[in-house]
């Protein structure tokens, strides 16, 4: 069958690894998929990739150049027409997307994609945010009110939104977790946008990924991604402090043990990764592309972000160095305490007094903590505090959905998404927290401190739930005397003078 009658089920937007995945995996499910890339080079480079695997399907233009000139009539082009016609015959299965792989059809321009879309088109985008609003511009000519457009791009709710209402097709808003092996294979997909338009793309979506959740209209399914990655942002920020307490001890292979437990996709990606030769190599350095810090924005206050401020923060201080914290000569780091004076002359291993308060005293902190005793970190302790901060990471994503104000989020089945699939899949997502483990966290907090490790993200799940009434009380009352803002008292606001006459 030659290609150039051809027309494909589906079409992909975007070659970078993740469209490349995506479109190999609708591929492998029986599947005709147009691709394009913005940049043509990186299509043929693609084009190259699966002829060397055996796929030869072209597009119709360059078919038709080939029958006239001759050069396709080989053996090898003919098995190549007769699989692609196999895989059409088989494609039309009702239900059947896995009995053999479907083809691809290659397209350089814009115009000549959209051709080779059966109607209704359904183009399936998975490209930068910024990017994907000059593809909807430049698309609208092309597509009618009948076809579908999927949005796969990290954008956040509001950039969303602004879409749904500009087009004049139906379009779906949906996030994707799992990086290129989850676009590859059963990645985790947040789907957002009309009920009706997704009951038409289900069957495509339910066919690449068992892990499909759909969350209601408009951008909610691009906001479970972002809360998603807030998440993440919160989880790695733990993993790395606690790899280093490990580190010290000399007991890394206590998280592998553990995650026997968590089953967390991102401690067996860290065992990875701390275990290859060149880790070491790395150097302190990492960036961001702020798509965990869009919640901050988008939530503005309404609830409560401290894990995900200090897990951004642990990244912006590589960027931006410390004030305090330099390395000496032994390889440890030094900092400055305030500590109090002693009473009476005593060496280096007393503990200090409560009298005098000393500024800026050079005493080491591993000094100022000698007689704290740490025999009692022992491996449950330290398993205990590990999970609960990592319940903690995920407690704090899930108080987010369901008090975000905007969208009425599913929880339960958000969960049941990022439970397979996803970037921060575990076993432990919705698991109760012991708040008795706060023990146990404690003592490993003042461990790390002693071997002056940054241990900001797993201090802030200690003091997450704590509340100190008299600390709130001193804030409303410093609001109120120089502003004016009011304190609560007796079941109403009221204004206090006072500055004493």
């Amino acid at each position: 069958m030659h290609t150039k009658n051809k027309q494909a089920q589906l079409g992909v937007i975007g070659l970078a690894p993740m469209g490349r995945a995506l479109a190999l995996n609708l591929r492998d499910k029986g599947y005709v998929v147009a691709v394009y890339n913005r940049t043509g080079s990186r299509t043929k480079e693609f084009e190259e990739e699966c002829e060397r695997e055996g796929e030869t399907i072209k597009t119709g233009e360059e078919e038709s150049r080939a029958d006239e000139s001759g050069n396709d009539r080989t053996a090898s082009g003919r098995e190549a027409k007769d699989k692609a016609g196999s895989n059409e015959a088989n494609a039309n299965v009702a239900g059947d997307k896995t009995a053999q792989k479907g083809s691809f059809i290659y397209t350089y321009a814009i115009d000549e994609f959209v051709r080779s879309l059966q109607a209704p088109r359904k183009v399936l985008a998975i490209i930068k945010s910024d990017a994907t609003d000059e593809l909807m511009a430049l698309m609208s000519p092309h597509l009618s009110k009948d076809d579908y457009f999927l949005d796969f791009s990290n954008s956040t709710p509001d950039v969303t939104e602004l879409r749904s209402r500009n087009t004049n097709y139906h379009y779906l808003g949906i996030g994707i977790s799992g990086g290129t092996e989850g676009a590859r294979n059963n990645g985790g997909l947040m789907v957002g946008g009309p009920s009706s338009s997704y009951a038409v793309v289900q069957p495509i979506l339910m066919s690449i990924s068992n892990s499909v959740g759909y969350f209601g209209d408009n951008a909610s399914g691009h906001f479970v991604k972002m809360v998603h990655n807030a998440i993440e942002y919160a989880l790695m920020g733990v993993i790395a402090e606690f790899y280093e307490v490990l580190n010290k001890l000399g007991k890394e292979d206590l998280m592998a043990k553990w995650n026997e437990e968590t089953k967390m996709y991102l401690v067996d990606a860290a065992l990875q990764v701390t275990g290859n030769e060149r880790f070491d190599k790395i150097e302190g350095r990492v960036e961001m592309k702020g798509t965990g810090a869009w919640v901050l924005k988008e939530m503005s206050g309404r609830c409560r972000t401290l894990l995900l401020n200090s897990a951004i923060d642990q990244r912006m201080s590589s960027m931006h160095g410390t004030t305090h914290g330099a390395q000496d000569g032994s390889g440890q780091q030094d900092n400055t305490v305030i500590t109090k004076a002693k009473s009476k002359d005593t060496t280096d291993s007393d503990a200090p007094s409560d009298n005098v308060l000393v500024a800026k005293s050079k005493l080491s902190l591993k000094k100022a903590f000698k007689m704290i005793s740490f025999s009692a970190l022992s491996e449950k302790c330290l398993k205990n505090a590990f999970i609960f901060c990592l319940k903690m990471c995920y407690k704090e994503g899930l108080d987010i959905l369901r008090n975000n104000g905007t969208y009425n989020i599913n929880v339960k089945e958000a969960v049941r998404v990022w439970k397979k699939g996803c970037i921060i899949q575990s076993d432990i997502i919705d698991e109760e927290i012991d708040a008795k483990h706060c023990r146990d966290l404690k003592k490993v907090i003042l461990y790390a401190v002693n071997k002056n490790i940054r241990i900001a993200n797993a201090s802030n799940c200690y003091y997450k739930e704590m509340r100190d009434d008299r600390q709130i009380m001193l804030l409303a009352g410093l609001r109120d005397y120089f502003g004016a803002h009011g304190v609560y008292i007796d079941g109403e606001w009221t204004n206090i003078e006072w500055r004493k006459k």
